[in-house]
């Protein structure tokens, strides 16, 4: 018989440093009836409180695989997919378990938020990621994101889900990284007829790719596959939000084109304008939050840069042949 209890499943290529923070929030949790499922690419002989670790070699770089295969290890009602830089309040756990307990709710999802203890370059990630310029949609200072909500697209890195609903799904789809998320969520909502829950108060922190490399690497990778992804999956994918910074970057461009041949109309600045001015407000906010002149005007910077690498790695998903 399915127990009333969670299967917590984190994939990982190997143990990483801030893998005993994640485990120690977790055992720190209040629902205290939970199993956790370590699922590794590189062989391991730690020894982890609550947690069966398993070792599977034919899933390098592919964190759906570990995924579903957690799920054949499991024998609880309801899963937890966690990154393993993932934090969580000890209320977490039970907070999660009412949302699903509602009706015709399939998973509970709520705020990712930097990690308080992150190193300064991994917090300036975190305020570009906050930035209503970047996250419009997820936002967690986003005024209707104040309230519970229900949303069609969420990351997975914190997320409850029914495991009939995700057996249901068909699991994870294996041969999409990143993105594996994205074709969840849209069976949940479109195949199961059922809701995702974001809930403000099931608040993660996490540890963020540093800025600048690490997190333009990440942000070009999420660009190309969410241009792929308005060509095969348009129900997530095919909203005006996600061609704006393509929109931003042709603009840009052109604008220098024209000023170079003498063409460029005092009107063509407008939007430019209007983009400072948010780009302002955004320095403002983040001065108000992190009383850093330095992260302030970095995540500015950071904002402007991923905007055009977002763009350009966009334009390039979707005109990606072979997918």
């Amino acid at each position: 018989m399915i127990q009333r209890t969670f299967g917590i499943i984190i994939p990982v290529e190997k143990i990483s440093p801030g893998l005993s923070k994640t485990i120690r929030s977790l055992v720190a949790q209040t629902q205290e009836n939970f199993h956790i499922y370590l699922i590794l690419t590189t062989l391991s002989q730690k020894a982890i409180p609550k947690t069966t670790v398993v070792t599977l070699p034919q899933s390098k770089n592919n964190p759906a695989l570990k995924r579903n295969y957690g799920l054949s290890l499991s024998q609880h009602q309801y899963l937890l997919f966690l990154d393993d830089d993932i934090i969580l309040p000890p209320y977490w756990l039970e907070e999660a378990l009412k949302n699903l307990k509602q009706k015709n709710v399939s998973a509970a999802v709520g705020p990712l938020l930097t990690s308080p203890d992150s190193s300064i370059w991994k917090q300036i990630s975190g305020y570009i990621w906050e930035s209503k310029l970047m996250s419009l949609r997820f936002s967690p200072q986003k005024t209707n994101y104040q309230q519970i909500t229900n949303v069609y697209d969420y990351p997975c890195a914190a997320l409850a889900i029914k495991t009939s609903d995700f057996i249901a799904c068909g699991g994870f789809n294996e041969n999409l990284y990143p993105g594996e998320d994205t074709k969840l969520c849209l069976d949940i909502t479109e195949k199961l007829k059922k809701k995702i829950l974001y809930d403000p108060s099931l608040i993660a922190f996490h540890d963020r790719k540093a800025f600048p490399m690490k997190f333009l690497r990440q942000i070009s990778t999420y660009a190309t596959q969410r241009g792929v992804f308005v060509r095969k999956y348009p129900q997530t994918s095919l909203h005006p939000i996600y061609f704006l910074p393509l929109l931003f970057s042709l603009y840009v461009f052109s604008s220098a084109f024209f000023l170079f041949l003498g063409m460029y109309k005092i009107y063509m600045i407008i939007p430019l304008l209007l983009y400072i001015i948010l780009l302002t407000i955004d320095f403002l906010h983040t001065y108000a939050r992190s009383k850093n002149i330095f992260v302030s005007i970095t995540t500015c910077g950071g904002i402007i840069i991923s905007h055009f690498i977002y763009g350009i790695f966009f334009l390039r998903g979707l005109i990606k042949r072979g997918e």
